[in-house]
């Protein structure tokens, strides 16, 4: 092998060297950046997680609320003074006066919220 041979040989060696730690430089950058980006994804998960612990508890709240207003609607007295109507959404009473009235209307938003 001549002079001029080895050199090109050592060259082509030298090349491959170099590109061999480039890719390594390359593969290192690559793995921080999906150590990163797997961090990211479980700092979100626990967000959601978080949030939804949240929601459910407010959840849970307002349900507790609404049974705490059936009850007092219960036991509100829901006699009407007109004895003779059947139909309180047709009683002139209805527009706040009539406890009857007040109290349906306060059931059918409980159970209307409560379906949803």
């Amino acid at each position: 092998m001549t002079e001029k041979q080895k050199m090109g040989f050592v060259s082509v060696e030298i090349e491959h060297y170099l590109d061999l730690k480039r890719k390594e430089q390359e593969c290192e950058e690559l793995k921080e950046k999906l150590e990163r980006q797997q961090d990211y994804t479980v700092s979100y998960k626990s967000y959601i997680y978080e949030k939804e612990k949240q929601i459910k508890q407010q959840l849970d709240q307002y349900k507790q609320a609404l049974d705490e207003i059936e009850e007092i609607a219960k036991k509100t007295s829901g006699e009407c003074f007109y004895d003779d109507i059947d139909d309180c959404e047709n009683c002139d009473m209805n527009l706040g006066g009539c406890s009857a009235f007040n109290i349906r209307l306060m059931k059918r938003i409980i159970n209307k919220a409560k379906e949803q």
